[in-house]
């Protein structure tokens, strides 16, 4: 009986432990989204004030 609640135990922290590392993967990939979204706003914002100033100078 012990030993049976001892296995279901670590089968639930081993889920646990699953569970907790595939949530940090997803907040990396986020974060790397988001990270890359800012990147492509940069770059645009810079190309149009590039333009922009090659249209008034």
């Amino acid at each position: 009986m012990l030993d049976q609640k001892q296995t279901q135990m670590e089968a639930e922290k081993k889920v646990l432990e699953i569970a907790a590392a595939e949530a940090s993967q997803a907040a990396k990939l986020k974060r790397n989204a988001m990270m890359k979204k800012l990147l492509c706003t940069g770059l645009f914002m810079a190309a149009v004030a590039a333009f922009i100033s090659k249209q008034v100078g």
